[in-house]
C-alpha cells in the first residue's frame, strides 16, 4: 500500500528575496576584507550563510498528509512533529509522510514526556562541574521496556543504563534532580538508541523529554507505559 503524502512545495519569491540577501551580505564582506574592516567582513559572511540556508533550506511547505494543517518552513530532510495532530512526520524526497514503523532518526528524536510534573518546565540540565545544591534527589525513570533492541527491534543482547542531572529552577532554591534511566534494551550492533533531551517541535513550554530513535520502538514504549501513552494536547490553531 503506498504511503500517505503531499508534495513539498517552495515560494519563488520567497526564495528570491533570501538569496538576494545573501548575494548582498557576500558583497559587503568583500568590500569589509578590501577595506580592512575584516570584523564587518565576518559577521557579513555569517549572514549570507544565513540567508542562503533559509533559501534553499528552510524554505518549504506542505500540509500535513495525516490532518491537513498546513506547515511551513520545512527542513530538507528530517523529522518533526505536526502541531495539529502531534503525529510525527518525515521529510524525504520533496514529499512529507506520516513517520512509519522504518522511520529511523539518525539521534534520538521521538519524544515522550517524563512522569513527573514538576521536571515538566523550568528545568535545564545539569553542568558538569556545577556548584552543589542544597537541595537534591534521585529518581529512578519507571520504566517498561518493549521486548527487542529499542533501535532494530531485534532481539536484545544487553540492557543498559545512563544517568543525567538535571536543574529545576522557579522555587526559592534550585533543585537538582539525578535522573537514572536503566535496563534499556540493545542488541550487539547498537547503542545510543535512547536519552533526554528537547525537542523543539513538542507543545507547551520547553522540557526534558525521553527521545527514541526508533519511531516504531517509540510507539511501543508509549503504549506500555500510561505515563507516555496520552500524546500532548494541540496547541490552538491562531491562524
Amino acid at each position: 500500500m503506498e504511503e500517505k503524502s503531499n508534495p513539498i512545495t517552495t515560494s519563488s519569491s520567497e526564495v528570491t528575496a533570501k538569496a538576494a540577501g545573501g548575494v548582498v551580505c557576500v558583497g559587503l564582506a568583500i568590500a569589509g576584507f578590501v577595506t580592512g574592516y575584516w570584523g564587518w567582513g565576518i559577521v557579513a559572511i555569517f549572514g549570507a550563510i544565513a540567508f542562503f540556508g533559509a533559501a534553499f533550506g528552510l524554505s518549504g511547505r506542505a500540509d500535513c498528509p495525516a490532518c491537513g494543517r498546513a506547515l511551513s518552513q520545512l527542513r530538507v530532510l528530517g523529522f518533526l512533529r505536526c502541531q495539529g495532530c502531534q503525529n510525527y512526520l518525515e521529510i524525504k524526497q520533496q514529499r512529507l509522510y506520516v513517520a512509519g514503523d522504518q522511520a529511523l532518526a539518525d539521534e534520538p528524536h521521538f519524544a515522550v514526556p517524563l512522569p513527573w510534573e514538576d521536571v515538566a518546565t523550568r528545568t535545564t540540565f545539569a553542568p558538569v562541574m556545577g556548584l552543589p545544591t542544597l537541595n537534591s534527589e534521585s529518581r529512578t525513570l519507571p520504566a517498561a521496556w518493549p521486548p527487542g533492541c529499542c533501535v532494530c527491534g531485534q532481539a536484545s543482547t544487553r540492557k543498559d543504563s545512563f544517568q543525567q542531572s538535571v536543574i529545576k529552577t522557579g522555587g526559592l532554591l534550585d533543585k537538582r534532580i539525578s535522573i537514572s534511566v536503566v535496563e534499556i534494551p540493545y542488541c550487539a550492533a547498537h547503542k545510543d538508541g535512547v536519552r533526554l533531551g528537547y525537542d523543539p517541535d513538542f507543545p507547551g513550554d520547553p522540557a526534558i523529554l525521553l527521545l527514541f530513535r526508533s519511531h516504531a520502538y517509540y510507539k511501543a514504549f508509549r503504549a506500555l507505559n500510561g505515563w507516555g501513552a496520552k500524546p500532548p494536547a494541540a496547541p490552538e490553531n491562531k491562524a
